[in-house]
């Protein structure tokens, strides 16, 4: 992973033109695939450990009702450390979710805008620190941090329809999505060892937010 001054460059501007889909072709698509990147910000006590980065993720949708999309999630946070006298390293969140997707405006608006929530698991992976650390706790010697911790999320997604045929469609879509992990405190007691100021904490919060496509069938 590079530095956080890399971001602006890692991040590219997306303009899809295209006339918009008939709604009821849409409503119609039963399974849907999407992928998405854009930007994942540390907030809370995640801030105080890591910096914001780019983040990626993929869903599969299958619609059970005319406003509700079941769903599973796959998603990956990278987050750079932070830099200074006592630097941090930077981190891999790697999620797996499952939840439901809710249409809060359907047939006859331009845009479509859903809410999800989410539940599911977090890896949460330092690369090797940047000083030897002892545990607080056993005393032992600590290269890096890799745990693994129950996860909610949800969030609001806009999504505008940009081509349409009899077999599939295509939404342009915005998402952002409050994400968090119930970590423990003794675990991250240890990041009190990287960086002063720093104690354990028991949620783990992030803001993905991203632009992405979905594919429709």
């Amino acid at each position: 992973m590079g530095k956080r001054t890399s971001i602006a460059a890692g991040l590219t501007a997306v303009l899809l033109v295209a006339a918009p889909a008939a709604l009821t072709a849409q409503d119609a698509s039963t399974f849907s695939v999407d992928a998405r990147g854009g930007v994942e910000i540390p907030v809370s006590d995640m801030a105080d450990v890591a910096d914001l980065g780019p983040t990626a993720g993929v869903s599969a949708r299958y619609r059970v009702h005319p406003r509700v999309d079941l769903r599973i999630d796959g998603e990956l946070g990278l987050l750079y450390g932070l830099e200074g006298d006592q630097p941090t390293p930077d981190t891999e969140l790697w999620r797996a979710l499952v939840g439901a997707n809710v249409r809060i405006l359907g047939a006859g608006s331009p845009v479509d805008i859903s809410a999800h929530a989410l539940g599911g698991l977090t890896s949460y992976n330092t690369e090797v620190f940047p000083q030897v650390v002892f545990d607080p706790g056993t005393g032992d010697p600590v290269g890096d941090f890799a745990e693994t911790y129950p996860t909610v999320a949800g969030g609001l997604e806009v999504a505008y329809p940009v081509f349409s045929s009899m077999d599939l469609s295509g939404d342009l879509f915005l998402r952002g999505s409050w994400t968090m992990m119930f970590t423990d405190e003794d675990d991250t007691d240890i990041f009190g060892e990287i960086r002063d100021g720093i104690g354990g904490f028991d949620q783990g919060t992030t803001v993905p937010v991203t632009l992405g496509l979905k594919l429709g069938f």
